[in-house]
């Protein structure tokens, strides 16, 4: 069984970035070593936003709206029933990592961010076979992402060339960090330190 978190724990850790970025596989990992349900938010799409990715069209803000909704409401439920998720989740802009915060209180979530280079997803997603997100959608992506600000300091970046066990190791220190202090940790300008 996963353990309960107690009071001031993280219960949400949001793996976020542009498609192929590693999310659902990071996502995956972390929930394995933080004992927690993983959800991947690709599983939460509706029929039609499918299939206008099926076809190369990119999402807006409208087809995403339900789909953060829900995800938000997951996250939500976790923190209540003080259950842990990890959800993997583009997020890429501020205003939907602020629908997917919601209400709740900023030491029960965290972002981690998953940052690479046009060139190294674009290989990645050209290796993928079986996922309806077409590679030639990743520069609309690009262009949609707003990288995380100073004031979110609930979201730690984290880049791609890392291997997953030694994401995973340091997300897990963040959310110990965290949680030890009952305190949110500022993490995004120390990526030289991983």
């Amino acid at each position: 069984d996963r353990p309960v978190a107690m009071v001031g724990e993280c219960y949400v850790v949001i793996v976020m970035g542009v498609s192929g970025s590693g999310k659902s596989s990071v996502g995956e990992e972390l929930g394995k070593a933080w004992r927690a349900e993983f959800e991947d938010g690709d599983d939460w799409h509706s029929k039609e936003n499918i299939e206008k990715m099926r076809k190369g069209t990119a999402l807006n803000d409208t087809d995403r709206q339900a789909w953060l909704m829900a995800l938000a409401s997951l996250a939500k439920r976790n923190v209540e029933a003080k259950s842990r998720v990890v959800i993997a989740c583009s997020a890429l802009k501020k205003k939907y990592r602020d629908i997917l915060r919601g209400d709740l209180k900023p030491s029960s979530v965290r972002f981690v961010f998953l940052d690479g280079t046009f060139q190294t997803i674009s290989e990645r997603l050209m290796e993928r076979k079986s996922h309806f997100f077409k590679p030639g959608m990743l520069k609309s992506q690009f262009e949609a992402l707003e990288r995380p600000c100073p004031s979110e300091t609930d979201v730690s970046v984290v880049p791609i060339t890392l291997d997953i066990p030694t994401i995973c190791n340091y997300v897990l220190k963040i959310i110990n960090a965290s949680t030890s202090s009952n305190a949110t940790v500022h993490t995004t300008s120390h990526r030289s330190k991983l």
